[in-house]
């Protein structure tokens, strides 16, 4: 277990009331020191060894924390992430404004990329040298990255650590065409995967991610609404948003490919109408 208090990020602050009724705010953005936009990556404001507020960052890497009028407190960015060490400032000290801005720079813990960069490896070969046994397959599938930020942590070549960049292009190639999952598996590797990314701040590995995804979905709509069928409204949205945010289904207006699927599938066909709207809108 990581000693978290070695590498935080500590913040006092202190606040005194000021005119307004407007609450504090502590907004910024995230990202690693190598320029990677970490997404769902927690923000949290601790008194007294517990957590009194915290908020995760969007799909951008940003963040806005409302804060006390009045106190001391320690600011950790990056608690609760296998990937990051949280980092670094002191003596942040406010009175008069109601705005604060800070961003974070966080530091990869490279013995745990090394660990798990060595479990999807260790995974590849179990699968390879047992080419008939679907558990093989399935164990592959599920370690393979689940965000945009895993996908160039494991794979982008501007990460320095040993990692899993030499076989990149061999396993995204075996992830789409091998058949590791059944369309199902797929649909729903998809739906978990636009959650946690937006393609208008993606990595080069994310973008070779997404466009064979694209085309799996392109070939079989009726597949991803089925799995959309069971998905909370949320969840349906942040992944239309994750679809549209790469390009490739509509630019003006939404692709024409789910139309047919309007009657039988009505509530997602809104939520992903609602969802072009938002991206069109810059959020």
């Amino acid at each position: 277990m990581k000693k978290l208090f070695k590498f935080l990020f500590l913040i006092s602050i202190s606040l005194s009331f000021s005119s307004g009724d407007n609450p504090f705010e502590l907004v910024g953005h995230i990202q690693s020191e190598e320029g990677v936009v970490l997404s769902n990556i927690y923000v949290q404001i601790w008194k007294n060894n517990e957590v009194i507020n915290q908020v995760k960052t969007d799909n951008f890497g940003n963040y806005t924390l409302p804060l006390s009028k009045i106190g001391v407190f320690t600011i950790i960015a990056g608690n609760k992430n296998k990937y990051f060490h949280p980092l670094i400032i002191k003596g942040f000290d406010v009175h008069t404004i109601t705005k604060f801005k800070q961003n974070f720079k966080l530091k990869i813990d490279k013995q745990i990329l090394q660990r798990e960069t060595t479990k999807l490896r260790e995974s590849y070969n179990h699968m390879m040298k047992n080419p008939k046994n679907l558990s093989y397959r399935r164990a592959f599938f599920k370690q393979f990255p689940e965000s945009g930020y895993e996908t160039e942590l494991f794979f982008n070549k501007s990460i320095p650590y040993t990692n899993l960049k030499k076989e990149a292009k061999t396993y995204l190639n075996v992830i789409f065409n091998k058949s590791v999952a059944g369309w199902a598996g797929y649909m729903n590797k998809f739906i978990r995967y636009g959650q946690k990314t937006n393609m208008k701040v993606a990595g080069p590995m994310t973008k070779k991610f997404y466009n064979q995804a694209a085309q799996m979905i392109k070939d079989h709509p009726l597949e991803l609404f089925k799995e959309l069928d069971t998905c909370k409204d949320k969840r349906t949205r942040k992944f239309f948003i994750w679809m549209f945010s790469g390009g490739k289904f509509g630019k003006k207006t939404p692709d024409p490919l789910f139309d047919f699927l309007s009657g039988k599938f009505n509530k997602q066909f809104v939520i992903m109408h609602d969802a072009f709207d938002t991206h069109q809108n810059g959020e």
